[in-house]
């Protein structure tokens, strides 16, 4: 996944959280890549990019820590006004972080994804403001994520029809980022 128009997009990234302070938080960037089938239904990758807490200031690639690409298939459910609405199926597929970093539940427990008109959601501005992104997280209600856009307006290939992604491949942009603490990066192991 080419990681060029979500670093356009952290520039302008809302702090989300405010977790403790000092040199231990790390900060979170969720974004991904979808491709919709013709009934709906998703397949595609969500990636968490981790960087080290001197990112807030900077919010510079030089500042990446490592991350963690999660699988996902959606299969779709109603939505009425969204372009793409499923429910999640999510696993982990590679990580280059080090030991269990980024391992914690709780970062993989989002079950819901829509793709709608921005309504409430964070707008985007490049390279279509037509669509913005929600998770669903254990069951609770979605959460604004960031922008989304077809691929095919990177390549100069935009959709015939611009309201509709079925049978695309889209785009998911980071318009949010979460101060995360040790504790929120890994599972806590029981004693014995």
């Amino acid at each position: 996944m080419s990681a060029r128009p979500g670093l356009l997009l952290v520039a302008g990234l809302s702090v989300l959280g405010g977790c403790g302070g000092g040199g231990t938080d790390v900060w979170g960037v969720l974004h991904g890549d979808l491709t919709v089938s013709g009934d709906g239904a998703v397949r595609g990758v969500l990636v968490w990019e981790f960087f080290d807490s001197a990112w807030e200031r900077s919010v510079s690639a030089d500042d990446h820590r490592c991350a963690r690409v999660l699988t996902v298939v959606g299969a779709p459910v109603p939505c009425d006004g969204c372009a793409v609405a499923v429910s999640l199926q999510v696993d982990e597929l590679e990580h280059d972080c080090p030991g269990s970093e980024g391992t914690h539940p709780d970062l993989r427990a989002m079950d819901q994804l829509q793709v709608a008109p921005p309504g409430k959601a964070v707008a985007g501005a490049w390279p279509d403001d037509r669509w913005a992104w929600s998770l669903g997280w254990s069951g609770g209600g979605l959460e604004a994520e960031g922008v989304a856009w077809d691929e095919g307006f990177e390549f100069g290939e935009p959709p015939e029809d611009p309201k509709v992604l079925t049978g695309r491949r889209v785009r998911l942009g980071a318009a949010t980022a979460r101060r995360l603490t040790p504790a929120d990066l890994e599972e806590a192991t029981a004693s014995p």
